[in-house]
């Protein structure tokens, strides 16, 4: 009896679950609002228009927080398919950021979920080959993974997708998908991850700069620091490689990075945004921010200022930038091993989901297709 009373308490703590994604994670009734439960503590970092880099990059700055979580739930397929399309980003780029993600996440002492969204758009490419690497990396570290994407293509229910912004699923099936999820989150058999309890210390975020003001709006929140034309040096691990920017500017800007005599123009929108590096730019021991001339042609374009025919502001609003510390990373232990936080006695559960492939939870979009067909023929007349 003791030994009953003591699992149904295990059940009824909240659980702690992070977001990791794109603009699918951070619109506020979808898939957000479905993890935000009574019985979860919901903690969001997901930010818009990013590449699976962005996610890596919240990983990075937010490791100690994001590492107690029970549950990470990931989505980035959907940034990563445009930013290949819209600014050509190279695969080998985008499957980098695939890999370095989930290596990552791999090394944390929490369970993963991978959500891989819809995108069926045929005026653009790769759409299959991004799917299938987020689907061998979460394999490789025995991630769960719910693949929406091939779940409409095996039903043939394109039509059921055809909407006017092909980015973003229905938020109420988003809500419903989120809520399958938890449900079923303690069914789930979580296999031991390829790096668990191994943390490589390859990433570092930098920003290194002292005048810093306080930005924020209904979902975000930052500390930027103002760029201009004076050059402001930046303190970087020797002989370390430039992966991303993260930015929130006032209107379209641009900055300049300088190093050992190389040069790096990133333009930069009015939205709080992560802009990856798609050209290997390895750091010297000098490195040196400022804002570019006004006429300077941009060096490497973003998915919100894919050209150089934007009117740039001569400021630039710089949070921090993500270094990739390939020649001098180390292994660092830094987790125990992982405690089975949910014990399986013998009957008390129907069944257990071993499985990485959980797709099958999902809420079933044929059923919901057939009941919005009856719908519209009985009430509407089509």
């Amino acid at each position: 009896m003791e030994l009953l009373v003591f699992v149904i308490i295990g059940f009824m703590k909240k659980i702690k679950v992070c977001l990791l994604g794109g603009s699918n994670s951070v619109i506020k009734d979808g898939l957000s609002l479905g993890l935000s439960r009574n019985d979860v503590e919901f903690n969001n970092y997901s930010l818009g228009a990013s590449t699976s880099i962005q996610n890596l990059y919240e990983v990075v700055r937010n490791k100690e927080k994001i590492s107690g979580s029970d549950l990470i739930v990931t989505e980035s397929n959907v940034n990563d398919f445009h930013n290949y399309n819209i600014i050509e980003t190279p695969i080998k780029i985008i499957e980098f950021g695939i890999e370095k993600l989930y290596a990552k996440l791999s090394s944390l002492n929490s369970n993963v979920v991978v959500l891989i969204l819809p995108m069926l758009s045929g005026t653009f490419l790769k759409s299959e080959e991004i799917a299938r690497l987020h689907r061998k990396y979460a394999n490789l570290h025995n991630f769960k993974y719910l693949d929406l994407h091939s779940l409409i293509k095996k039903e043939h229910l394109d039509d059921f997708y055809d909407l006017k912004n092909l980015d973003h699923p229905l938020r109420s099936y988003m809500r419903w998908v989120a809520d399958s999820i938890l449900n079923n989150y303690r069914r789930m058999y979580f296999k031991p991850s390829k790096h668990q309890n191994q943390y490589v210390n390859d990433f570092t975020i930098i920003r290194d700069i002292s005048t810093t003001k306080l930005k924020k709006n209904s979902v975000f929140s930052e500390n930027v620091s103002l760029v201009n034309r004076v050059r402001t040096e930046l303190k970087v691990p020797a002989r370390s490689e430039l992966v991303g920017l993260h930015a929130w500017n006032d209107n379209s800007s641009k900055i300049l990075v300088e190093s050992e005599g190389n040069r790096l123009i990133v333009s930069s929108n009015h939205e709080n945004q992560f802009h990856e590096i798609h050209n290997s730019f390895v750091l010297g021991n000098n490195v040196f921010l400022s804002t570019p001339d006004v006429k300077d042609p941009v060096t490497q374009a973003t998915i919100r200022n894919p050209s150089n025919t934007v009117h740039y502001e001569s400021n630039f609003s710089f949070v921090s930038i993500l270094v990739y510390e390939r020649m001098n990373s180390k292994r660092k232990y830094l987790y125990p091993l992982r405690r089975m936080k949910y014990i399986c006695y013998k009957n008390f559960f129907v069944d257990r989901i071993y499985n990485n492939n959980i797709s099958f939870i999902a809420p079933s979009i044929n059923r919901i297709s057939e009941i919005i067909k009856e719908y519209n023929h009985r009430k509407l007349g089509r």
